[in-house]
């Protein structure tokens, strides 16, 4: 019996540390993976929850670009051809004293110019055939000493939805 004891003793001992390195450590291990796994997941929800709130930002975003133009703002001519018809057409002919676009109508008003040049300007827009359906010209004051008039040009664009370009190629 005297060996009995301790070797019943050596079995507890060598099953403490059996238990204690192949089964608590192993718990422990995955105890804690899953505590971490848990923490990234409440980590990503919180970044869906926060990208979801970003939706307000699209909206806002979507306003101030082409994506919220209505369709009357979508078949204006596009902005930009028509300062590029400005600048070759009107500026290398004369300075315009204002001018206004509005919508699909551009109003440019001179007074410092001669028939001549409000004829020339009116010509070279309406050689923007792609760009420009029809113009007119108005004036408003008989020539001064200088022959300067005062007048108008009103120039009506073709509908966005019109395939043009400035270099002539489609």
């Amino acid at each position: 019996m005297r060996l009995a004891i301790p070797g019943i003793i050596v079995i507890i001992i060598l099953a403490v540390i059996f238990s204690e390195l192949f089964v608590v450590r192993p718990l422990a291990k995955a105890a804690k993976a899953e505590s971490e796994t848990a923490s990234l997941r409440n980590m990503v929800n919180d970044n869906y929850d926060e990208i979801d709130s970003f939706g307000d930002i699209k909206t806002e975003y979507a306003h101030y670009t082409y994506e919220g133009l209505n369709s009357e703002e979508k078949s204006n001519a596009l902005r930009g051809d028509v300062i590029e018809m400005l600048e070759a057409a009107v500026y290398t002919r004369a300075y315009p004293d204002s001018w206004t676009l509005n919508g699909n109508v551009l109003k440019i008003n001179m007074s410092q110019s001669t028939l001549a040049d409000l004829n020339g300007i009116s010509n070279a827009i309406e050689a923007y055939d792609d760009l420009v359906d029809f113009c007119t010209v108005n004036t408003a004051a008989t020539a001064d000493a200088n022959g300067y008039v005062t007048g108008s040009v009103t120039v009506y664009l073709k509908d966005a939805t019109y395939s043009y370009t400035l270099d002539g190629e489609e």
